[in-house]
């Protein structure tokens, strides 16, 4: 987020989070991208928030970058209601069941970071919370592509393993190694 300059975030108040299980019963990778869900791409003040058209504004998040999100599902559909002039958040599925409203501007720093409180933690749509993390096992695949068992010991008892699957993030990586045969013959 260090080289993001324009940023809206979605603030839940701590009676919310304590109320949840979320913070307590998932993985630090689902809790992570459910954080990542409330980081919206795009600065946005309380005013322009007053303007979106009764259809709707799609915008995208920190999640949708992170490519777990299908389609546009890492966005997140704003919409005002003209009656009492509340601004709601959903997935940009109809009838999503997570939904929040906005209560409150919390901090403004103008143009570049939003703070809004909402009322309830956003999930996104088809987010399955249950899903086991997918950690990472660099061994396991070099083992599992064949060839690469050098490779794959190498690296193990170097500890450079542990310091990748450590450092990964869900940002993925892309190791070079020769086959085993290179090892034998190089």
């Amino acid at each position: 987020m260090t080289h993001r300059s324009s940023l809206t975030l979605l603030a839940v108040p701590n009676n919310f989070l304590r109320s949840s299980d979320l913070l307590h019963r998932y993985s630090p990778a689902n809790v992570a991208d459910v954080i990542r869900y409330h980081v919206l791409l795009q600065y946005l003040s309380w005013s322009e928030l007053r303007q979106i058209p009764s259809a709707g504004k799609l915008v995208t998040t920190l999640y949708q970058t992170t490519g777990r999100a299908t389609n546009n599902l890492g966005a997140v559909n704003l919409t005002l209601n003209p009656i009492d002039g509340m601004v709601y958040i959903r997935s940009p599925v109809a009838y999503s069941p997570s939904n929040a409203t906005i209560l409150s501007l919390a901090k403004t720093v103008p143009y570049n970071v939003s703070i809004f409180i909402v009322n309830s933690i956003l999930i996104p749509y088809g987010f399955d919370l249950m899903a086991s993390e997918n950690q990472l096992n660099i061994t396991r695949v070099l083992k599992d592509g064949r060839h690469f068992n050098v490779a794959a010991s190498m690296l193990t008892v170097s500890g450079v393993v542990e310091e990748f699957e450590a450092d990964e993030r869900g940002a993925g990586i892309t190791v070079f190694a020769p086959t085993d045969v290179e090892y034998y013959e190089g």
